[in-house]
């Protein structure tokens, strides 16, 4: 744009759009990291799928006399 002509209308539909599409990103990548945050801290067991025997999923076996 020149100096001294106004800006179109189109564009700053454009820059509210963005800054809607920037706001709903933050938002969803905050909802992730505190998802993240609250499992992590919880305590829960952090086993993962990786063929592997984990005791944790065995069956309780009596001890033999």
């Amino acid at each position: 744009m020149s100096i001294g002509q106004p800006e179109h209308e189109i564009y700053d539909r454009r820059r509210g759009r963005n800054t809607a599409v920037l706001v709903i990103l933050l938002a969803f990548v905050a909802l992730i990291f505190a998802v993240t945050i609250v499992k992590m801290s919880s305590g829960q067991s952090m086993e993962a799928f990786d063929h592997v025997v984990r005791p944790s999923i065995l069956p309780e076996t009596e001890p033999s006399q």
